[in-house]
């Protein structure tokens, strides 16, 4: 809240990427971790003592989990380490509820799902995402929805009754990126936005504080080297 500490991740001299802290009147970054093979997707808890982060704890693994770094003994959890199937694609944590929608696949089901690709020379189906809500010690409290979508990222509202999901239907390269609202007690996806000629690439919806709208990420065109943050409301 003092907004003079940056986290971020970046590669260390092992050529892993790990995560540091910036102090932002100094000029050198100071690495937290070391022992990780990769992090990314940082966000920091209503107390600011835990990041949460996603990791893959070993270069011969292939699925991802959360872990969490504690800015006050500086020392990192990973969640169901022994889990070597899950992997997290993307999580969203609420400041306001102290929850984490947590978006998972499997790895088995994915390679299957490659392996009868190349067999009937075809493009692979989507493996089954599931997207869940998790307190901050990691314990899932309920799975609010399961899709045969390539999602992306998705965000979990204020009052954690709605979720935002951003995906495709295939990984063919016309298959448009959308952005879909997803009410936990209703029924079905609410189609909000996707691809189009003057906007291209939908991604990374956020709601805003108050509920009232959401920001994104966006390129102007298919072959546009820039980006955009844009307002829904």
């Amino acid at each position: 809240k003092t907004k003079k500490t940056v986290y971020f991740t970046q590669k260390g001299e092992d050529n892993s990427t790990q995560l540091f802290q910036k102090e932002l009147k100094n000029t050198i970054s100071k690495q937290l971790t070391k022992d990780l093979s990769f992090v990314d997707f940082l966000a920091l808890n209503q107390s600011e003592q835990i990041i949460y982060m996603r990791v893959l704890v070993g270069n011969s693994d292939r699925n991802f989990h959360i872990a969490t770094y504690n800015l006050h003994n500086s020392k990192y959890h990973v969640w169901n380490p022994e889990d070597k199937d899950t992997s997290v694609v993307w999580f969203d944590y609420n400041a306001k509820t102290n929850k984490l929608l947590i978006v998972t696949k499997s790895i088995k089901e994915e390679f299957k799902n490659i392996d009868k690709a190349n067999k009937n020379k075809t493009l692979p189906v989507p493996s089954t995402y599931k997207l869940s809500i998790a307190s901050e010690d990691g314990h899932v409290e309920k799975e609010v929805l399961a899709l045969k979508k390539f999602v992306k990222s998705a965000s979990l509202s204020n009052d954690g009754k709605t979720i935002l999901i951003n995906y495709k239907d295939g990984i063919e390269p016309e298959q448009p990126s959308k952005i879909a609202k997803f009410n936990i007690n209703g029924d079905g996806l609410e189609l909000l936005l996707q691809d189009s000629e003057q906007n291209f690439n939908f991604r990374q919806p956020i709601f805003d504080r108050i509920n009232n709208g959401f920001y994104f990420i966006v390129d102007d065109n298919p072959m546009s080297s820039s980006s955009s943050v844009k307002y829904y409301n």
